[in-house]
């Protein structure tokens, strides 16, 4: 993270999509923890409370010029933001893909034209093949294709994650990432995930079914 990116880039600025959600927010402050500067690109200036060390920029992931206009001078990107649902009316499926699969590739060839160094993909462990052997899967593990995965959101993210791993061109170097179930203090809007959590210990859910 501490390489260098393009022409005039500041070695320890990072630029963060997605940093007001409750996974971007703890990569955020774990990166200040850690002594780099951090821009978050921002769809609502007032998403997230000012904080020393941060700067925030206006920008969406689905507006290409707005993602080269914040990336620059940034060593590395980790891109974060997503349209995480879990209950999709058909009419917002063409939205999602948009978001996640449109999204992703805006960040990389924004990487990729501003020179940026290193992208951190987020993507989840809802893009791995799971076998019902028992066996633990391996990041090796990929589903070979979305069609069977359950759902638009881990479709869609398996084919943000394909990009980014086939993604060439020299800069930037891509890592992907895959969290699994984001739980904990700071969730208070709550994600899909927190709302789950908190309706099943509610009684609102009668029964729970096994997922990815």
């Amino acid at each position: 993270m501490a390489s260098p990116g393009g022409s005039g880039a500041t070695p320890s600025l990072v630029l963060v999509t997605g940093g007001s959600g409750f996974v971007g927010g703890a990569v955020v402050r774990a990166l200040l923890a850690r002594g780099y500067s951090v821009r978050l690109l921002l769809r609502r200036q007032a998403a997230v409370d000012p904080c020393p060390g941060v700067e925030r920029v206006a920008g969406d992931i689905t507006d290409r010029a707005s993602l080269e206009r914040a990336m620059r001078g940034c060593a590395a990107a980790i891109h974060c933001a997503a349209d995480y649902r879990l209950a999709l009316r058909p009419a917002e499926v063409d939205r999602m893909i948009v978001v996640n699969v449109g999204g992703t590739l805006n960040v990389l060839e924004a990487a990729r034209v501003t020179g940026v160094s290193r992208v951190v993909h987020c993507s989840t462990v809802g893009t791995l093949h799971f076998d019902r052997s028992g066996r633990v899967c391996a990041e090796a593990d990929r589903a070979p294709s979305s069609a069977s995965l359950a759902g638009p959101y881990k479709r869609s993210k398996w084919a943000a994650e394909r990009l980014a791993l086939n993604f060439t061109g020299g800069a930037p170097d891509v890592v992907v990432v895959q969290p699994s179930t984001p739980v904990g203090r700071g969730d208070s809007r709550p994600t899909p995930t927190g709302a789950t959590i908190r309706d099943f210990l509610a009684g609102r859910i009668p029964a729970v079914i096994q997922t990815g």
